[in-house]
């Protein structure tokens, strides 16, 4: 307060008039300090509702992935298909057959110079009807599988081909020999790859 209200003395209306704008500014003064208070407060209110929001964006996300994988299992399963190629054909099958009777590794077993061994016979019931090889000059005989080891005949015992690969197996029992035999595909071209004649 002011010296003369102090002293007992009658202020003048200026001096009421500083009093009361000093009141005023204190007052100012305490209110802001409050709602500033109450500013801060405010964003611990709102935080659970960020969290919610969060929350409930994440079940979304994993259905999407959730989708996505089936499809990309389709399209892994359906390389493998793709890759391994269609059924061989009447012709890609005459040409397998024709290299592995010509395979170098099972010539010497042959003995084509023998009586009864020439032309060449073969056996076996994955041999395609109508198939025509050749073998030195003469067309190969496909006849009915041998009762006896002794009968000169290449027996084919499995033939598994594609339009891609083929993996052959044949048994020439008159000679005591089994052989084996991969023929691929190259740049249109059916290639011996590898073959194996072992006795037994």
């Amino acid at each position: 307060m002011s010296n003369c209200a102090s002293h007992g003395q009658a202020c003048t209306s200026d001096e009421r008039l500083v009093i009361i704008a000093s009141m005023k500014a204190v007052v100012a003064l305490l209110c802001l300090g409050l709602l500033g208070g109450c500013a801060e407060g405010t964003p611990n209110a709102e935080a659970p509702d960020d969290s919610d929001e969060l929350y409930e964006d994440d079940p979304v996300e994993q259905t999407a992935a959730g989708e996505a994988k089936p499809a990309d299992d389709a399209e892994d399963a359906a390389e493998p298909a793709s890759e391994g190629g269609g059924a061989a054909s009447p012709q890609d099958m005459q040409e397998i057959l024709q290299l592995v009777i010509n395979d170098e590794a099972l010539d010497p077993y042959l003995h084509l110079e023998e009586p009864g061994r020439f032309p060449l016979q073969i056996s076996g019931g994955e041999i395609p009807s109508g198939i025509e090889l050749v073998k030195n000059t003469q067309p190969v005989k496909v006849v009915p599988e041998p009762d006896k080891k002794e009968a000169p005949v290449l027996v084919f015992t499995s033939i598994e081909a594609t339009s891609k690969e083929a993996r052959i197996k044949y048994r020439y029992d008159v000679e005591g020999v089994r052989g084996s035999a991969t023929v691929k595909k190259l740049e249109g071209r059916w290639q011996l790859s590898n073959s194996r004649v072992t006795e037994y």
